[in-house]
């Protein structure tokens, strides 16, 4: 993708921005490179009619992905449908140690606060939240 795209940051107007707002509450493009919005963009062209085919589909190109092809894959987990067969690829992101895929996860991404469970949600908090809070705090 970024050889036929390229990799700068795509722009999106405020009001682009606000649209896809109000179809996707909390979910951002913004500081997205082309190739992570073209990415993301032939995910939605997938069929979606069988759910079985477009679970392994997109589930493949988790196991087989390079850094921005994770990164976007996990960007757009708020696009895909059938967003409960998602929750456990999500939960593996979190606990990853993958700075790119964590970002993807916490920034303008509005699928883990929707659809992971207590104990996913308490791993994330004190991955993320807690580390920032005690620098705060410490005035770091």
């Amino acid at each position: 993708m970024p050889r036929k795209t390229g990799k700068a940051i795509a722009h999106v107007s405020k009001e682009q921005a606000a649209l896809l707002n109000t179809y996707i509450p909390g979910f951002s493009v913004d500081g997205w490179t082309v190739d992570r919005l073209g990415r993301a963009y032939l995910l939605m062209d997938l069929d979606p009619s069988d759910k079985d085919k477009y679970f392994k589909s997109i589930e493949n190109l988790f196991l087989a992905a390079e850094m921005g092809e994770l990164v976007a894959l996990y960007s757009a987990l708020p696009l895909l449908a059938y967003p409960e067969i998602w929750i456990k690829r999500c939960s593996e992101g979190i606990r990853s140690n993958i700075a790119n895929v964590l970002e993807a996860l916490m920034y303008g991404n509005p699928y883990p606060a929707k659809y992971l469970d207590e104990s996913a949600g308490t791993n994330w908090y004190l991955k993320h939240f807690l580390p920032i809070r005690i620098l705060i705090k410490l005035r770091v």
